[in-house]
Parts: C-alpha cells; sequence; structure tokens
C-alpha cells in the first residue's frame, strides 16, 4: 500500500467519523427541542451551535483566549482518545473483523478513555484560572473512576466468543450497561452533579470557543462508538462488525434515552449512581453465567 494511499484512506475514515459525530449531535439536538415542546422536562435546549460546543464561535475567534501550547497538548490528548475507539471499530468494519475476541482490542477501548482523562489532566495542569483547573481535574476523575465499569462491560461483550450464545435477554441487558457505563467516558459536558441539566456538547466552562467544539465532537464521536459496541453486543456479533440497522438505531435510541433521562429531576441520580453499583452487578453477571475466555491475538 502506497503511501498516498495511507493518506487517502485516514482522511476518509476521519472525515466519516467527524460527519458521524455531526450528525449524532444533530439528532440529540433535534430529539431534545422536540421532547421540550412536548412537555418532558429534559434539561435546557440550546441552539444548535451551542449544543456543538459553540460552531458560531469559530467563525468569530477571540484571539485574546488561546490556550497556552501545553494545555492545547492535552486537549490533542482527548480528541485522540476519543476518536481511537470509533476509529478502530469502523476500521474493523470495513476491513472485516476477526470472529473471536481480540485482547488488543479491548486494549484499545480501555486505552482510549485513558487518553482523554491524561488529557484533561495535562490540560488542568496548565490552566490559566484555579477554577479552570478544577473543573478539567474534576473531568478527568470522573472518566477514571468510571473507567472500571466500561472496562468490564466491555470485557463481557468481548470476552467468551462474543455475546451469540447469549439469549436475547443477555444481549439487551449487557448492551444497556455498555451504554450507562459509556455515558461517563465521554470528553466533553455529561451527566454530572453540577451539570445534571446539561450532557451534550463541549465543555460549557471553556472560554476557547475552538476548544468547546473540539470538545464537543470528541463526545460524540466517543458516543457512536459506545452506540457501535452495544449494537455488536445486542446483535451477537463480534464487536467491530455492522451489527445491522435495527440493532444501531436501538443502541442509539438507548443512549439518548439515558442521556436525557439524566437530566431530569431526581431520575439523574440514579442515572449517576449506576457508573458505582455496575461495577458488582456485572461481576455477579460473571462470576454466574459468564463464558470462559476464548480470545487471542488479533
Amino acid at each position: 500500500m502506497s503511501a498516498l494511499s495511507l493518506v487517502l484512506g485516514a482522511a476518509t475514515l476521519f472525515a466519516a467519523l467527524l460527519a458521524l459525530a455531526l450528525a449524532l449531535g444533530t439528532l440529540e439536538w433535534i430529539v431534545w427541542r422536540l421532547a421540550r415542546r412536548g412537555g418532558v422536562p429534559v434539561g435546557y435546549a440550546a441552539s444548535w451551535s451551542d449544543w456543538l460546543g459553540g460552531v458560531s464561535g469559530l467563525l468569530h475567534p477571540d484571539t485574546g483566549k488561546r490556550e497556552s501550547p501545553a494545555a492545547a497538548l492535552g486537549f490533542a490528548a482527548i480528541v485522540f482518545g476519543a476518536l481511537l475507539s470509533p476509529a478502530l471499530l469502523l476500521w474493523e468494519a470495513m476491513r472485516g473483523a476477526a470472529p473471536a475476541g481480540s485482547a488488543l482490542r479491548l486494549g484499545l477501548l480501555a486505552l482510549a478513555p485513558l487518553l482523554c482523562a491524561l488529557g484533561y489532566a495535562v490540560a488542568a495542569e496548565r490552566a490559566d484560572t484555579p477554577s479552570a483547573a478544577r473543573d478539567r481535574l474534576r473531568t478527568a476523575a470522573r472518566i477514571t473512576f468510571a473507567l472500571p465499569a466500561w472496562l468490564l462491560a466491555a470485557a463481557l461483550a468481548q470476552g467468551g466468543g462474543g455475546t451469540a450464545s447469549l439469549p436475547l435477554l443477555g444481549r439487551a441487558t449487557l448492551a444497556f450497561a455498555l451504554l450507562w457505563s459509556g455515558l461517563f467516558v465521554l470528553p466533553g459536558a455529561v451527566a454530572e452533579q453540577d451539570l445534571s441539566s446539561r450532557t451534550w456538547g463541549g465543555d460549557p466552562r471553556e472560554p476557547n470557543a475552538s476548544t468547546r467544539f473540539l470538545t464537543g465532537v470528541a463526545q460524540y464521536a466517543a458516543l457512536s462508538g459506545v452506540c457501535a459496541s452495544a449494537a455488536a453486543t445486542l446483535a451477537g456479533a463480534p464487536l467491530g462488525t455492522f451489527a445491522g440497522w435495527l440493532p444501531s438505531l436501538a443502541a442509539i435510541g438507548g443512549a439518548l434515552f439515558l442521556r436525557a433521562l439524566a437530566s431530569v429531576p431526581r431520575w439523574g441520580d440514579w442515572v449517576r449512581d449506576g457508573r458505582v453499583w455496575l461495577v458488582p452487578a456485572l461481576l455477579l453477571v460473571y462470576a454466574s453465567a459468564w463464558p470462559p475466555w476464548q480470545g487471542g491475538a488479533p
């Protein structure tokens, strides 16, 4: 394969991920707008530009609000980590995934949130103000502490030869656990106590419009990877294969439902507490009914 083919392939993959992230963000914006018009007590539905992290701010950049080079490196790690998982799954869907579980694939799925957390930690160290440093460290801590539930759910979906041997109820339960735990390993604004009415878009407290837009796109790109993993689990297909339109739409609908539920008073507390008790629940499922790991090297 020539260098030009590699560059064109990488550019096509990046463009597809960017279009997928913007489409997913636009879909959630439309759903929230319709839900609020129907009387559903979800959080405030901002404009389309603000929903995606401030697209309009890119047209009128504020030169006095540039990030330092070290903080910019941290946000670059966030974007790279968010794109890593969906890019891997999309690439394997294009070339055909191996039927057995892959330790490399599982490791990259775990590495992606860690890169996002590391990026936030680096950006916090070089923040201009103490409040900005606290916000970035809080996001890094949220991703790190939510990682065990996400990794355990991904390992159960990846190991044991996949989920094809499980009944439909078992596959649906595990796919729901993937969506629930994946909600907390996303960059950008997610279900947090002080942002309980906002589960969408980029980091709202970042003064730089390009930073808000990048973390917003990174969030929806990572969410597409979470939905793809849940859809493959629901269909009983290996991770990295297209699960079909019906499981994919069901996974997207479940993710948007959980994100909307997180912004509703009282019910949002249950959604946020899920990252704590999902770990013992998944361990109980694994100990009682899960087949042994049959994966290998890629």
